[in-house]
């Protein structure tokens, strides 16, 4: 049983660290994003490959992000555009 227990509780931490570093660089990014209101898609698709990030993907996390903090999204993506709710800055960064 200890054995079992020691390789599942290393598994948990190295599932944390791994979560912990993405979630580094997905606030790094929001902090750019929430700067304003309004994006046009290909600036955040820099910002992401800066980042070595997807956009698809970074966007999806910051709401999840955001419903878990705040229990609402900030991000509503409309192909072309990208509409950020500021409203909730200093309670996300």
């Amino acid at each position: 049983q200890q054995i079992l227990s020691d390789i599942f509780n290393d598994n948990i931490e190295e599932s944390n660290v791994v979560t912990h570093r993405d979630n580094g660089v997905m606030l790094e990014i929001l902090k750019i994003i929430i700067s304003k209101s309004v994006w046009e898609r290909p600036e955040l698709e820099k910002i992401c490959l800066r980042y070595n990030q997807i956009l698809g993907s970074i966007l999806e996390q910051i709401n999840d992000y955001a419903y878990d903090k705040v229990n609402d999204t900030v991000i509503d993506d409309d192909d072309d555009i990208v509409y950020v709710n500021t409203d909730y800055k200093d309670k996300l960064i």
